[in-house]
């Protein structure tokens, strides 16, 4: 009947291994540290944990906070440092993010408020 949590467990792993094929989303990754270094730690323990090769790392996307593309302390620094083929780009696709987070927060502010009053 596949209902004892280890059987369950090992569907929604073998779904995910799927789904990891056909898409690029990996996975959420908390960060416990906010520096550039730590982010950076982070990012490539999160791509040795999905089993991506770290040695054929060729570039790094990020949005533009100080934090992901300062020169000297940021994460894409400290990347480069182990991968110096990984050239860092100002994520264009965050731009996209940006414009409609703003219009989706004014509506979920007045939803709210409306609820609210």
């Amino acid at each position: 009947m596949y209902t004892s949590p280890k059987i369950q467990n090992q569907i929604i792993d073998i779904c995910g291994d799927i789904i990891k094929e056909h898409i690029d989303f990996l996975s959420f990754t908390p960060l416990k540290d906010l520096t550039g270094q730590g982010i950076a730690e982070t990012i490539i323990a999160a791509l040795k944990h999905h089993g991506i090769h770290d040695e054929y790392l060729i570039g790094q996307g990020y949005d533009g906070a100080s934090s992901i593309s300062g020169y000297l302390h940021g994460a894409q620094a400290y990347v480069r440092k182990g991968h110096s083929m990984a050239l860092y780009v100002n994520c264009s696709t965050h731009y996209l993010n940006l414009a409609l987070a703003e219009p989706c927060s004014l509506y979920w502010y007045n939803a709210v408020s409306w609820f609210i009053l």
